[in-house]
């Protein structure tokens, strides 16, 4: 299993619980449990590509996600699923749909966790994972044992109006009796080709994973909280799995999602871009793009061979990092349509860090800027692999742009401008200035056009050079 989406669902509304979502459960609000779940789970399988989406109508459980620093994909409520009669799955389906379509990916797995089960571990949900990957059930959800079993101690009310057993049976045991089993309604996990087929839980197969009964199973009136919270004390001082979601909870509600004490800084949220964008240019939302820009940044990092770009996060004080970021954040925005947003990232990036790439310039996969202040990448043909030093230019003449092969290095002040065309495996040194020339494969290029001087060298040593990049 490699790609799951992770769905957290909440109305602003509840007939039960008034405003139960956006509640505190032991001095936290309720929300931060589910994703300190989701957020366990996701460390102890690293090698998850993992997506959470928030699917709501409340702006209050909106500001609670964004205040957490946990990145996650924001989606839209029709008015359709709004209501107390829509359906759960429906509304995860219709969740997938947008992420799926927003940002170009296919998930082998979704994972529901309700928000108003908090009592729930990592190891619950990684039971839940390792058992939808195993089985050919369309959904598997999380059960308790039954504490009544309707072929033994449970009664209904005949036509009579005499009382019998729930179910017809002679057994005189409860042990005689076939198991049963209560829905916790804490966590399910669907295949994607269910959630398309627009059926219902029991239209399809299902397999189950027993959880710790906890006696209450989920929060549906107000003696629901105050039972829970007593037995969530319990547990929370007794054993391990608990208390780990309470303190990262605790964690991410005071906005410290690097809790686990690692060099991870995980504070790059779409609600800390919105803040800093809307306090230059007006409002604006990049949720949407936000995941698929995330990843396509984290893929180029992988390949950048570089000890302050710390692997499998975005360090948004960082300055090469966070411009990197933000040149794929404003090209997605822009390859969706979107030109508004991607000029407003655009120019964060130019306010932020003196560093101009204009959103319709289609970048590389892997490229490495260092210090890119005073750095211009105008209009031209990028190749993979290139590395960018501070105050570089690179732009057209006279209608005519570069073309820039791949795995090239353009340092400190150099200037690539015209009918320019640069092989593969080239150095441009410092101060170097190319206009309207051809450079060949494997090379060192000093001077200015038109008096260049270009240093052919062999393959290994021009390899051996550039070394910016993961081999």
């Amino acid at each position: 299993m490699r790609r799951v989406l992770f769905t957290i669902c909440g109305r602003a509304g509840s007939k039960g619980i008034r405003g139960k979502n956006i509640r505190d459960f032991l001095g936290t609000p309720l929300v931060y449990y589910t994703l300190a779940a989701i957020e366990l789970t996701k460390r102890r399988l690293p090698e998850l590509d993992a997506v959470i989406a928030l699917n709501t109508d409340s702006s209050e459980l909106i500001r609670l996600i964004d205040e957490s620093g946990v990145p996650y994909f924001k989606a839209r409520r029709p008015q359709e699923l709004a209501g107390d009669k829509a359906s759960k799955v429906a509304v995860i389906a219709h969740t997938m749909k947008q992420v799926e379509e927003a940002l170009g990916l296919v998930f082998d797995c979704v994972v529901d966790l309700d928000i108003t089960s908090p009592l729930r571990t990592a190891d619950d949900v990684l039971h839940v994972l390792d058992r939808r990957e195993a089985s050919n059930a369309d959904t598997v959800f999380t059960v308790t044992g039954s504490r009544r079993n309707p072929c033994f101690n449970m009664v209904r009310r005949n036509d009579d109006g005499y009382y019998e057993r729930a179910m017809p049976s002679s057994f005189n045991s409860r042990q005689e009796a076939p198991t049963f089993y209560d829905m916790n309604a804490s966590i399910y996990a669907y295949s994607p080709s269910f959630l398309r087929s627009g059926k219902q839980i029991f239209e399809g197969t299902c397999d189950v994973v027993e959880m710790e009964d906890t006696a209450v199973l989920d929060l549906d009136n107000a003696i629901d909280f105050e039972l829970m919270e007593v037995i969530a004390r319990y547990l929370v001082g007794a054993r391990d799995g608990f208390r780990e979601v309470s303190e990262l909870a605790e964690a991410l509600a005071a906005g410290r999602s690097d809790y686990d004490n690692s060099v991870r800084i995980n504070t790059l949220t779409p609600g800390w871009v919105n803040r800093q964008i809307e306090g230059l240019f007006g409002r604006c939302d990049v949720s949407r793009y936000f995941e698929r820009a995330r990843s396509r940044a984290m893929r180029c990092f992988d390949a950048i061979n570089n000890k302050y770009f710390h692997k499998g996060t975005i360090d948004p004080l960082h300055t090469g990092q966070y411009a990197l970021f933000l040149c794929f954040l404003a090209r997605e925005a822009f390859e969706c349509g979107d030109a508004v947003t991607a000029s407003k990232v655009y120019y964060l990036n130019k306010v932020l860090h003196g560093f101009d790439l204009f959103y319709e310039v289609e970048i590389p996969d892997v490229f490495f800027m260092e210090h890119p202040v005073g750095t211009v990448l105008g209009r031209a043909s990028y190749s993979n692999r290139l590395f960018v030093g501070q105050n570089v230019t690179v732009g057209g003449n006279k209608g005519k742009y570069p073309v820039i092969g791949e795995n090239v290095a353009l340092h400190t002040g150099s200037i690539v401008v015209g009918d320019t065309r640069i092989g593969n495996n080239v150095e441009v040194s410092a101060g170097a200035c190319i206009k309207d020339e051809t450079i060949p494969d494997d090379c060192l290029v000093f001077g200015m056009s038109p008096n260049l001087v270009i240093k052919k060298r062999s393959h290994e040593e021009m390899i051996e050079r550039l070394y910016y990049f993961a081999r």
